[in-house]
């Protein structure tokens, strides 16, 4: 009888050599905090009570505009309404383009042929002269602009979707589960959505970057955010005109609005590392308490966020999740 001898499994503690989800949740966390500052008792957007076009000082930390209006309200201000717009804008189109690619996936026949090619003909229309086509059948307003969010990035998520649900469609628990009688609808629900959540939040996140984007954009042209509510976009158009004796105008919402968008991708790149790194089974076990749904046996046995060296040769548990 042989005995064979076992090389132990070597470990890279990764810990914290994710800098850019690091970096882009403290960008989004300081992001929070500043727009949360424009709830606090006293803090007025549209007060005129300060001397225009002020310098910042101690009185008046980021200066006031043309109107007296105190630059740090405003900017906190529309950093608020650029957050909420980018998630709840991203969630909309998260939900829209998600159900539409487990339709077009799943069901497949005139339901992939119908929806694929309309998003086809949406993503062939540029982006802005759709964004601003919808603004203007629809009109100015809050709503109008989540409406066009959904409009512009649904056909994205569902063209992105589309693929990794059809793969796993090809998995052996998917066909366990027809034979096993389910319901269509349930097995879609039930057991490929659960499994493709990790590109959707990559792809999320890479879209609210986006969407601050867009938002900008239109607010510059006057077609974003309705006044009087402020934006950063609709800021640095009335304030180009200062842009060489009070350049601090228009470079402080260009700045608010590069945080965002730098925050936003950072998070996207972050998470696509955590997922294509070493650290699936953490990540698999995020998804499985997200879906509420219990992953593979052996799935969860490491918790730590450990990556095994790759000198080493060694088998792995084989889980659902599409990566």
């Amino acid at each position: 009888m042989t005995a064979t001898a076992q090389t132990p499994r070597r470990y890279t503690h990764k810990r914290g050599g994710n800098w850019e989800l690091w970096l882009g949740i403290a960008l989004l966390a300081g992001l929070a905090l500043f727009a949360l500052t424009s709830l606090l008792p006293g803090v007025d957007a549209e007060g005129y009570g300060s001397t225009a076009l002020s310098a910042p000082s101690p009185q008046h930390l980021l200066g006031t505009d043309n109107l007296g209006r105190e630059m740090s309200a405003r900017l906190s201000t529309a950093a608020l309404s650029g957050l909420l717009l980018a998630v709840v804008a991203t969630l909309l189109a998260a939900v829209v383009g998600t159900a539409l690619a487990l339709v077009a996936s799943y069901f497949g026949g005139l339901w992939d042929l119908i929806i694929m090619r309309g998003a086809d003909l949406v993503l062939s229309i540029p982006g802005l002269l759709l964004a601003l086509v919808v603004k203007a059948i629809l009109g100015p307003g809050m709503i109008t602009l989540l409406v066009t969010m959904t409009v512009l990035f649904a056909p994205v998520l569902a063209r992105i979707m589309r693929g990794p649900m059809l793969a796993v469609q090809e998995r052996g628990f998917v066909t366990a589960a027809e034979i096993a009688g389910c319901s269509r609808w349930s097995i879609a629900t039930g057991h490929i959505l659960p499994n493709v959540l990790t590109p959707l939040l990559v792809t999320a996140a890479g879209i609210a970057g986006q969407t601050v984007l867009v938002e900008a954009t239109l607010s510059y042209l006057g077609q974003g955010t309705p006044p009087p509510s402020p934006s950063a976009g609709r800021m640095v158009n009335e304030f180009q005109k200062y842009m060489l004796v009070y350049p601090h105008l228009i470079v402080l919402p260009a700045i608010l609005i590069l945080l965002q968008v730098v925050a936003w991708n950072l998070l996207a790149d972050g998470l696509q590392r955590v997922i294509r790194g070493g650290s699936r089974t953490r990540w698999s076990a995020l998804m499985a308490l997200i879906a509420g749904w219990r992953p593979a046996r052996g799935a969860t046995k490491h918790t730590e966020d450990l990556t095994p060296d790759p000198r080493q040769q060694h088998t792995t548990t084989r889980t659902t999740d599409i990566y």
